[in-house]
């Protein structure tokens, strides 16, 4: 890290140190440590959000302020791994974000992290404006920002199998995958599924494609049948289609009608056809279509109107008092949040919590905030990321919590190293 670097980092209020400190890293799971000006303690920064970004990302016109890898964690947690994914140079920018709440600080933290697609972030964030502190988007709750450029050399990445053997256990274990193992661990744990669980697995998954989804998928043609017959269409020959839907020979469509609007002349329907046959005549053929005289819904609702005459005076009487029981049952509710909000005894209480809650918060506030001065600070600034340094959290569980990351995180970065994209 160039002197002009610490100079711009202690001139814009945050600094980062990643790894061992040089230009040069020497894991692909790289520690970061981040330290901050007393101007932007003093604006409580809450959360802390890294761009990563690699050659082709730096090199690509139009979307390199969209394109690469984005994190975020809490300011609190005093440090963050990170894995890279390809070698060669690579940058990153360091955002602090703040806000009135902690929710809408998270708020904030969310729209810098949402996907406009595969590739891509939703919110485009300037990297020549975070080199010198300016806000990288439009946000008023990005409070300071810093860039840094690394380089990452190439035999720190795990290689994929070469063998004949190898691809074939690699192709296994990722079967069910849509994309590649981000490292070594998350290859072993496909592994070990992919040679325990997934066989038992698959033989369960083709006995529900295939008994039970067939099972399924014609019952649904055979009521599917039923309901369009029922409603005025003709079917295509049931037994037969659910044999197809069985055996899965049946192309994935939900229709189940005979005919289509192609096999009518422009203008016909298709409601109530029966059939289509063609008769000679002079000149060659014409075809004739034949529809049903009625439907059965039409038959059904007859019968039902006839059959519903004697009950009609006493389903009216059962819809009013239903309709009377539900307008009462709605004005009572809503009078009583009314009352709720208006009597001057509930409103005093509410008001008297809300003030506790914001003295409470406002006192850990102040704690937080002297914690970081003692632990944040630019002084603090050690040239390389010690782990066994790092600020532990004022609380006891973040204590353990942070313990158990630095654990997990020091022996990962030992054993599971990524592999290249």
């Amino acid at each position: 890290m160039s002197e002009q670097t610490k100079q711009v980092d202690t001139k814009i209020g945050i600094s980062v140190v990643l790894n061992g400190g040089k230009k040069e890293m020497n894991s692909a799971t790289i520690p970061i440590e981040w330290w901050f000006s007393k101007e932007i303690i003093e604006k409580d920064p809450k959360y802390i959000v890294f761009f990563e970004q690699d050659e082709d990302g730096e090199k690509n016109k139009y979307n390199s302020n969209e394109y690469g890898r984005r994190y975020a964690c809490e300011v609190l947690d005093a440090f963050k791994y990170l894995q890279l994914f390809s070698p060669g140079y690579h940058r990153i920018m360091v955002i602090v974000v703040t806000g009135e709440t902690d929710e809408k600080a998270l708020g904030v933290v969310k729209q810098l992290l949402k996907r406009k697609d595969l590739y891509r972030y939703d919110v485009s964030l300037d990297w020549k404006k975070a080199e010198h502190n300016n806000p990288p988007s439009d946000d008023a709750g990005l409070i300071a920002s810093t860039v840094e450029e690394f380089e990452v050399p190439q035999g720190l990445f795990a290689h994929r199998p070469e063998t004949k053997l190898g691809k074939a256990i690699w192709k296994w274990a990722n079967l069910w995958f849509n994309y590649d193992p981000r490292d070594e661990c998350d290859y072993r744990k496909r592994r070990i599924m992919a040679f325990t669980l997934q066989p038992p697995l698959m033989a369960f998954w083709y006995f529900i494609k295939y008994a039970i989804g067939g099972s399924i998928y014609s019952l649904y043609v055979f009521l599917a049948s039923i309901v369009i017959l029922f409603v005025g269409y003709r079917p295509r020959p049931i037994l037969n289609e659910m044999w197809k839907a069985f055996t899965f020979k049946r192309y994935a469509e939900l229709d189940v009608r005979r005919y289509c609007y192609d096999d009518l002349p422009c203008g016909e329907s298709l409601y109530r056809l029966w059939s289509i046959k063609k008769i000679r005549c002079e000149g060659g053929f014409k075809e004739v279509e034949k529809y049903m005289p009625i439907t059965p819904w039409q038959v059904t609702l007859i019968v039902g109107a006839i059959m519903g005459i004697h009950y009609f005076k006493m389903w009216i009487i059962f819809g009013v008092l239903s309709a009377t029981v539900a307008f009462i049952v709605l004005v009572a509710h809503i009078f009583s949040r009314y009352l709720d909000r208006t009597t001057p005894g509930r409103r005093e209480k509410r008001r008297l919590k809300a003030t506790e809650k914001r003295k409470r918060q406002e006192i850990d506030r102040e704690l937080i905030r002297k914690w970081m001065l003692r632990n944040f600070d630019l002084s603090k600034k050690t040239g390389e990321v010690y782990l066994d340094r790092i600020p532990t959290p004022p609380d006891l569980q973040s204590k353990v919590i942070q313990k158990f990351r630095i654990n997990y995180w020091t022996l990962k970065a030992k054993v599971c190293k990524p592999f290249s994209k």
